[in-house]
Formats: structure tokens, sequence, C-alpha cells
């Protein structure tokens, strides 16, 4: 018997969990909170304070920490050392690659080297690398190493010489490290253009060398809230696989926030 479309969109309707109006729901929480926190009832102005509460930068710094896979890091170990600290996925990760992949909410981020299609979204940095992106990295890096005997950092270890962090698959853009070895810049830079040449890290390469970064604690904020304006206007849709997994993660990042605020704040 075939079955009328409108019965088999019922069927789907029933069967899949609707985080897009989960996340409304406890967005509708938060700002309520941020409102009162504020004292303003404009929306860019108070995601522009939030932005810059200490507490806010604690509570990233807390729940990347409690992620980080803090096993020994020694280039001897090999990409079987380095794999771990990549995989080591928290909300904050989870987040941001689920955004890369929403054909709703990717179009609207703004970078400074790819406008967004929506003006009023601000430029972020925080970019999420996959496997095969992280291989080609890990690669380029270990050209490094094979031509400069002397230098024995893993591809983790380099980067924050160059002011790029990680947490998980997500890259970000913080404070240079000026406490490690001397000529590790060097070699940063050397890696950086071994990256050039590899098109699935150009993305990666934009984000380094970006003149004006922004810091993680800023790109989260911009992003749950780009989330929540496609959320609340209607055109992020739960049936489509992609966008509810945005507004899934999205949830999730969002409920450890408002559980930090509720009980540190």
């Amino acid at each position: 018997m075939v079955t009328r479309p409108h019965f088999t969109d019922l069927r789907r309707r029933y069967r899949e969990a609707d985080w897009v109006s989960e996340f409304q729901r406890l967005w509708a929480i938060f700002n309520h909170w941020l409102v009162a926190h504020v004292g303003n009832h404009q929306d860019r102005v108070c995601i522009e304070h939030l932005k810059a509460e200490p507490d806010l930068t604690r509570w990233i710094d807390e729940v990347i920490q409690s992620t980080a896979y803090n096993m020994p890091h020694r280039v001897t170990d090999g990409y079987g050392g380095s794999y771990p600290r990549f995989a080591a996925d928290n909300e904050i990760s989870y987040f941001f690659r689920a955004v890369a992949a929403s054909p709703v909410v990717k179009p609207r981020i703004n970078r400074p080297w790819r406008a967004g299609t929506e003006p009023r979204v601000q430029k972020t940095h925080a970019i999420t690398l996959d496997r095969a992106q992280f291989r080609a990295a890990y690669e380029a890096h270990a050209q490094v190493l094979y031509e400069n005997m002397t230098f024995d950092l893993t591809i983790h270890q380099t980067l924050p010489a160059l002011g790029v962090h990680t947490t998980g698959c997500c890259f970000y853009r913080g404070a240079v490290n000026t406490d490690l070895p001397a000529g590790t810049t060097v070699y940063a830079n050397r890696m950086v253009a071994r990256f050039r040449d590899s098109p699935p890290l150009a993305e990666l390469v934009h984000m380094i060398e970006s003149p004006e970064p922004t810091d993680l604690a800023s790109d989260v904020v911009e992003t749950l809230y780009n989330v929540r304006n496609v959320a609340m206007h209607g055109s992020l849709d739960f049936l489509n696989e992609q966008g509810n997994a945005a507004a899934r993660a999205g949830y999730d990042l969002l409920d450890s926030l408002i559980r930090d605020i509720r009980d540190r704040w």
C-alpha cells in the first residue's frame, strides 16, 4: 500500500526529537537571565557584554581542561600520540563541528577570509577539522620534523607558537605561547608553509594568518547567538538531519553554560 506524503511526514515528526524546539526553550530561559544580568533588552548589547565576562572565559577553560587528553606528549609517539588529542571532543568542539555541517548555519558564519550571508553576524575564527584534514596537518608537521632533526615538538605543542590552540577537533586563536624553546616560531612558520601546499587545509591557514583574531569566548557566544537567530526565526528545521544536529549541539553547549551560571556566577 502506498503511503500518502503527509502521513510520511507525520511519522517522521513523531519519531525524531525536535532539538530546534528544545534549543528555543532553553534560550528563552537563558535570555531571561541575560537581560536581567546586563540590564538591557537589546540582544546585541547583551551578547557583547557576555563576551567580556571573566566567568565566561573561566567556564570555557574548565570545559577544555576537564576534557583534555593528558597522557605524556612526545614526538616519538607518532600519529597514535597526537590523534587522541584531536579525538578528545567536548561540548565546544561538537558544537562548532555541527554548525559547520549545517546547510542553514554554515553560510551565515562570518570569517575574516569569507563574508557570511547575514551581515549582522560578527566575525569568528574557531574552525573544526575532520580526520582527513587533521592527518594532512599532522603529515605537514612531520615533514618539518624530518627536515629539522633538532626540532622535537609535536603538532599540538607547535601550534601555540602561532597563537593557535585546540580542544578536540576545534582549532581557535588565543595568546601566543612565549615559553616554548628558542626557534619554535621559525619551525611553526615552516609548518604553515607546508599547510599552504595542502588544499584541504586552506581554512586552517586563513585562520592562522588572520591579522585580527577573535578569542574562543567571543566565538562561542557569537555562534550560539547565530544558531539562536535561525532557530527562533524558523529557518533551522529539525527535519533536516544536519540542522537538528546543530540545534542539539547548541542545546548541549548552552545547557553547560546555564548550569555554570546557576552554580558559579
